[in-house]
């Protein structure tokens, strides 16, 4: 080409000033040549992976599938690669994704944390790796978090059903020992008292988050001898899971009970 190794580099780095006489000659050549960037031997020198990872705890659920396209996007216009890896609420999977994404070194990890605790997570601060918590917070950890309003926008649905007339509000919560199911069950016994309406622990269930656990606390819920007049399921996989236990038990929603 006749140019030096740093005017190639400027090229393909986008960097130093160059004419565009130039810079058209060295990419004419790379193009011809069919020169790709050595992306290790750039990450070594860098001491950036252009990586980040993700922790998912069930991707089997919409909601989260939504999340990672919508971050999958923005890191692909700052030119980052995204992996990902599905916990399904396991602590040892989220311990061995923790690892992995340490021995990559990637540049940082976002976590949609199965439960409330820190011990894996801690790991990555302790070595400085950026990290940013999704849907549920971790006790004791200071790092940035991504939250909704659990309480509020329970309290709320709860209010608004109270409003439509319904005194016996079954509730599928989460697991106690993560902020979303703590938080969403909080918000629902705050409406209740708001309305001097009595705590029922039979209309209280805890699950797991999944559809196979909103199904079988549904037939629980419907076996009362006074079953709720709407059942409030506490995420969207448990939603569906209502839905399959009232359809098969050939209960009409929301003639005979409805589901929020």
């Amino acid at each position: 080409v006749g140019v030096s190794t740093t005017t190639v580099s400027y090229v393909i780095n986008k960097t130093g000033f160059l004419t565009e006489q130039t810079r058209a000659k060295v990419l004419e050549v790379i193009n011809e040549i069919g020169y790709r960037p050595n992306i290790v031997a750039r990450s070594l020198r860098s001491r950036k992976t252009g990586t980040v990872g993700l922790i998912v705890c069930d991707l089997r659920n919409p909601f989260f599938s939504e999340v990672l396209q919508g971050i999958e996007t923005y890191l692909g216009e700052k030119k980052y690669s995204l992996i990902v890896t599905n916990t399904d609420y396991d602590n040892d999977k989220e311990k061995e994704s923790i690892d992995m994404f340490y021995n990559k070194q990637v540049d940082g990890v976002i976590i949609v944390p199965g439960e409330n605790t820190n011990k894996h997570v801690k790991f990555l601060t302790e070595r400085n790796i950026p990290i940013v918590l999704l849907d549920k917070k971790i006790q004791n950890l200071n790092v940035d978090v991504v939250l909704v309003n659990n309480i509020e926008g329970s309290r709320k649905l709860t209010e608004h059903l109270i409003g439509l007339g319904h005194k016996r509000i079954g509730i599928i919560a989460g697991p106690l020992n993560s902020t979303t199911g703590k938080e969403r069950l909080e918000g629902y016994l705050k409406a209740l008292r708001a309305h001097s309406i009595p705590e029922d622990n039979d209309l209280i269930k805890v699950g797991d988050f999944k559809k196979e656990s909103g199904y079988l606390l549904t037939l629980e819920l419907i076996s009362l001898t006074l079953p709720p007049t709407v059942i409030f399921a506490c995420n969207n996989l448990l939603g569906l899971g209502v839905m399959q236990a009232l359809k098969e038990k050939e209960i009409r929603v929301p003639e005979e009970i409805g589901l929020a």
